[in-house]
């Protein structure tokens, strides 16, 4: 789950394993949030979930809001079948969202907004109304699905009785997991041990590149 701070991300994933699994805290207090993994059984498939801190939040430093998305990325190791960018709806799309976006190829590589999938919360706002219209209306927002392969879902995680927007999520998702986990790249990682077939990798100061047969390493 990666978004702004208040974009609905703990909700949804809430929402989406059918508990309280991460606490949702306001915007101060979020400046002080962790990643957090949960995990539950949900149409009979263990479905894990890594919760973020807010992007572009501006109490937190860069550079430990970095660290932190990348302690995210260990948490979900080998990688993670898609990526879910929440964005609120019925708020101004800002540079921000965009740069969201830009900050994921930055950090993830080009192959992570291939699995990218736009998730807009508070689908009450909708009012009924068809999806595609409210994002044909924005440039910036158009742009951004473009981008994301024009994959997107709207959640209302005020109604966690509608087991109808999770079940068409995890369709999208699946057909995004039959491609298999993301090749993410791991730039300049102090430590890192990465498990695969039983063979323990130890890297100092390189760059890692997963693919699900092979892995490469680029000493710097």
């Amino acid at each position: 789950l990666l978004g702004k701070t208040g974009s609905g991300k703990s909700a949804t994933g809430n929402t989406i394993l059918g508990r309280k699994a991460f606490e949702v805290v306001d915007f101060m207090k979020s400046a002080n949030k962790l990643c957090e993994k949960q995990e539950g059984v949900v149409g009979g498939k263990t479905v894990s979930i890594t919760d973020t801190p807010g992007l572009f939040n501006t109490t937190v430093n860069k550079q430990q809001l970095k660290a932190e998305i990348e302690k995210c990325v260990e948490m979900s190791s080998p990688g993670p079948h898609v990526f879910l960018l929440v964005f609120k709806l019925g708020v101004r799309v800002t540079k921000e969202e965009r740069d969201t976006v830009k900050w994921i190829q930055e950090n993830f590589g080009e192959e992570a907004l291939c699995r990218t999938i736009i998730l807009f919360t508070h689908a009450d706002q909708l009012k009924e109304k068809p999806l595609d219209e409210y994002i044909k209306k924005s440039d910036y927002l158009q742009e951004i699905v473009d981008i994301c392969g024009g994959r997107y879902h709207s959640f209302n995680n005020e109604n966690r009785n509608n087991q109808d927007q999770i079940t068409e999520l995890l369709k999208k998702i699946n057909r995004e997991g039959r491609m298999g986990k993301i090749a993410l790249i791991i730039k300049k990682i102090h430590l890192l041990y990465l498990f695969r077939g039983g063979l323990l990798i130890y890297a100092v100061h390189c760059t890692i590149q997963y693919k699900p047969q092979i892995i490469l390493l680029y000493i710097h």
